[in-house]
């Protein structure tokens, strides 16, 4: 007796984690076509910036009202703070 799956055939895939997949041929010097996949992440951008426009109730270029733990104007690359050692970076 053999086991085994039998899968459906779904077609070519059009989205994977939110990005769209493409299919695309090229052709070469020889004359030989080359197969090749792209992934863009467009339709996923496009639908991360609605969300934060619906909750916001504004435009996401003109929110101005955010508040972050960063001050304004900090710049780490100057920043001279020392370290933390074993016991102050790991914590539970």
């Amino acid at each position: 007796m053999t086991w085994g799956y039998r899968c459906k055939d779904v077609g070519k895939p059009t989205c994977y984690l939110g990005a769209e997949i493409v299919e695309h041929e090229i052709r070469g010097a020889d004359g030989t076509v080359h197969k090749f996949w792209s992934m863009s992440a467009e339709q996923y951008l496009k639908l991360a910036i609605q969300t934060v426009e619906d909750q916001q109730g504004n435009s996401f270029g003109k929110c101005r009202d955010v508040k972050t733990p960063v001050e304004l104007g900090y710049r780490p690359e100057l920043d001279e703070t020392d370290e933390l050692d074993d016991d102050k970076a790991n914590y539970s």
